[in-house]
């Protein structure tokens, strides 16, 4: 019996047929690269657009650049036409007629575990085996901007010695729940708290997950600040962040350092941040307080995403 399926060479003959590429078929089949594409065209474009005008009217003549959200590419586009610009962080949490509360906060929080995939080597991949975990005995780790605790899900599943508490704004906790299997309900619980504010929860470890790149120093500083108190009692902090290459640096993967560069321009027209090198978090970290220091930097080849840990000297 003669096979009748048509080949590639008569489909693309075909006048009336379209064929997807492995690149288009993604949002096509996967709901939650469709929400990442309509950010990108919807969202990051407009921004990336006004990102010029922001830097002249806001920091042209100045030694450093604007360190408001609100004075950002993406304030200037404006995309909900309010008589003020607003961060991205303020156009997210505003409620949208028509919309159920906290539905671009949702939107967001999918964008961000399609982002994660966005590697030679897996973010996942690297919360697993770039630190370990085993060492800390069973602990507590404080999931800071978690989101609706993907990562903490993640790494639950792997090691049954962690209890995750996930903090975010409460807008995201539908999604929280929604995430979460039943087998690990016991140890990965959700709780309302915004970072800008002081720390409440007692921890071993404050993991802080691709959160600080969207802040401009003054702002992680804040948040690191909170945590200091805990500190002093011998937690961590775990950044898991997207390491920079010194200025010099050759970056080992093309592409690699394509997708540097636009997540740090993604950061700029955004919300008025960068990417940062491990000189950038060394000087942060001195903004924070003179006692804190970079005890452990992972090295996974071809990941975007490493950990940096941070405790006091001595």
């Amino acid at each position: 019996m003669a096979d009748k399926t048509p080949s590639l060479t008569s489909l693309a003959d075909a006048s009336d047929m379209v064929c997807h590429t492995s690149i288009s078929a993604l949002p096509a089949k996967n709901r939650m690269y469709q929400t990442w594409l309509r950010h990108m065209l919807k969202e990051a474009w407009p921004a990336a657009l006004h990102l010029t005008e922001s830097v002249e009217r806001f920091s042209s003549g100045k030694e450093s650049l604007s360190e408001d959200p609100a004075e950002s590419g993406f304030a200037l586009a404006n995309l909900d036409k309010l008589d003020k610009p607003q961060s991205f962080w303020d156009y997210l949490n505003r409620d949208v007629e028509g919309k159920p509360k906290g539905w671009r906060t949702m939107n967001f929080a999918e964008c961000m575990q399609v982002a994660a995939s966005a590697s030679a080597v897996k973010t996942d991949d690297v919360l697993k085996s770039a630190y370990d975990w085993a060492k800390l005995g069973e602990a507590t780790v404080i999931d800071i901007g978690g989101s609706s605790g993907h990562d903490s899900v993640h790494l639950a599943q792997s090691f049954s010695n962690l209890r995750f508490v996930v903090q975010d704004l409460a807008e995201v906790q539908a999604s929280f729940d929604r995430q979460v299997p039943e087998d690990i309900k016991g140890r990965v619980t959700f709780e309302a708290h915004n970072f800008l504010s002081p720390q409440e929860t007692k921890g071993d470890v404050y993991l802080l997950k691709s959160v600080l790149h969207d802040w401009p120093d003054k702002y992680a500083a804040k948040i690191l600040r909170n945590l200091l108190p805990h500190l002093q009692s011998g937690a961590r902090i775990l950044l898991v962040e997207a390491i920079a290459p010194p200025d010099t640096a050759a970056i080992p993967f093309a592409t690699l350092g394509r997708m540097m560069n636009a997540a740090d321009l993604h950061m700029l027209q955004f919300f008025n941040s960068q990417e940062r090198s491990l000189q950038d978090w060394t000087r942060l970290l001195a903004k924070v307080d003179e006692r804190l220091a970079i005890k452990y930097v992972s090295e996974v080849p071809g990941a975007m995403h490493q950990f940096v840990e941070i405790g006091f000297k001595g």
